[in-house]
């Protein structure tokens, strides 16, 4: 469950990151909208985040992050993959902090557009708008739903659809000039990535069969060669066995070779293999073999979005840095989870001082706050196993007049048998420590959720990756 967890995570990941290199970062009129009236007016205080120039908040509510922003989106992305909830204490937060991340970035962005005199015309606004109403109106459901909603299809058009369309618009502009990927860059990452690229995207779908000796197989390939590979397999008595959509590494390199390397409809073999020799029959064939192959594949959509992403940041980190902009939280919860996804250095050591007055946990401290302690904990002290670990195997090899392994010196250092003893007693009393912290946290949570201890540890048995 966990390993579907993770994989459905990065598949949220994914939609929201290409969503907002694509400029559409905006509510889908499929969904209902928040409905605020217009002149309601919110102050700084009310907002999860803002950015800061200088060091001081923008008086621009354009460049507040409000609640219902991260909230709303997140509902409607877990609507759109009919998921009626994630875990509230390990999901939620850290998918929460990355909208969030991908909302300041794009008032970033607003604020680029606005300091540069970037926005769409009104033609272009106009036919946006038309599109969209125009679909709208082909759905009846979806129309009765915008009137219920917002009273008239003509007010959700006028002080709901067409604000957000300038905004995507004006986002789209600023993303194509400044995140715009050459085909010149296109062809030297490809040029630089080619095995790579190969072994992630080319596919053979083929056909085997398998023979106990190799004059048997070589008989196969002569008999297939007269009256076809099927008609051989059947006269011969042996079943085909069907490799759909099959990639690079699955066989041993001589096979790989030949296998990526032949054209539709060849007949290659024999080889040994998993004590059988194998004759393969080359079905369909879709291989990077130039740039030319490449570029006619999804490989070559992928390869620019990756590229147009990795330009994307590294504009906006020097423009914030020209600009001297920056994130500010006022929602505790988010800014450390937020600061969880950015890998920020010892988080551990903050938070902590956070939670714990001395040894014991501070009172009235969020459960989204103890839930990272536990994934943060949980991080340090598998790393702490694996050192000790390593540091059990160093003294192994001195007890028994070894030299310890080249990797485990170069990380330690040459080491004495009381060396290795005093760095191990050192890492088993941190270890210690984490796991008591640790212990308190999982007392707290189980009196406090009333869920069971198998619950957390499911929830602990990894740490996600970004």
């Amino acid at each position: 469950m966990r390993k579907w967890m993770k994989k459905w995570q990065g598949v949220i990941i994914w939609t929201i990151a290409i969503a907002f290199v694509a400029g559409m970062i905006w509510w889908s009129v499929s969904i209902n909208l928040r409905n605020t009236q217009n002149n309601v007016k919110y102050s700084l205080e009310q907002s999860l985040a803002y950015i800061t120039k200088d060091g001081t908040a923008l008086n621009d509510p354009t460049y507040w992050l409000m609640p219902w922003e991260v909230n709303d989106y997140y509902s409607n992305l877990l609507s759109s993959y009919q998921i009626i909830s994630l875990d509230p204490l390990f999901e939620e937060p850290r998918l929460k902090a990355l909208i969030a991340d991908v909302f300041l970035q794009q008032k970033v962005v607003l604020y680029y557009a606005e300091k540069n005199d970037i926005k769409p015309s009104k033609k272009e606004i106009n036919q946006e708008v038309n599109n969209v109403i125009q679909t709208i109106k082909n759905d009846q459901n979806q129309l009765n739903r915008i009137e219920r909603t917002y009273g008239s299809l003509s007010n959700y058009e006028k002080n709901y659809l067409e604000p957000q369309i300038r905004v995507q618009l004006t986002i789209k502009k600023v993303q194509e000039k400044v995140g715009v990927v050459t085909e010149d860059e296109i062809k030297k990452y490809f040029e630089e990535n080619k095995e790579d690229l190969q072994k992630q995207y080319d596919r053979v779908d083929i056909e085997a069969v398998s023979f106990d000796s190799s004059s048997t197989a070589q008989g196969f390939i002569a008999k297939a060669s007269e009256v076809g590979f099927d008609e051989a397999a059947s006269s011969m008595n042996v079943t085909v066995q069907p490799f759909s959509n099959a990639t690079r590494g699955i066989f041993p390199d001589e096979i790989d070779t030949a296998l990526f390397s032949a054209t539709p409809g060849s007949i290659v073999g024999p080889f040994f293999f998993l004590d059988q020799w194998y004759v393969f029959r080359v079905k369909t064939s879709s291989v990077l073999t130039d740039f030319n192959a490449f570029e006619n594949s999804d490989a070559y959509s992928d390869v620019k979005t990756k590229l147009e992403q990795e330009k994307f940041q590294k504009w906006l980190e020097e423009f914030m840095k020209e600009e001297n902009l920056s994130y500010a939280f006022n929602d505790q919860v988010l800014e450390y989870w937020w600061k969880y996804f950015k890998n920020e250095e010892d988080l551990y050591g903050k938070l902590a001082n956070l939670l714990f007055q001395g040894e014991n946990l501070a009172v009235e401290t969020p459960d989204e706050l103890k839930s990272l302690f536990v994934l943060l904990s949980d991080s340090k002290i598998q790393e702490l196993t694996k050192q000790i670990a390593e540091l059990t195997q160093y003294r192994t090899a001195l007890e028994n007049s070894q030299e310890p392994d080249e990797d485990l010196i170069k990380k330690y250092g040459k080491l004495s048998i009381e060396e290795v003893d005093a760095r191990k007693e050192e890492l088993e009393k941190k270890k210690a420590e984490l796991e008591n912290k640790k212990e308190q946290l999982w007392i707290i949570f189980t009196r406090t959720t009333r869920l069971p201890r198998m619950y957390w540890n499911t929830r602990t048995a990894c740490t996600p990756t970004t």
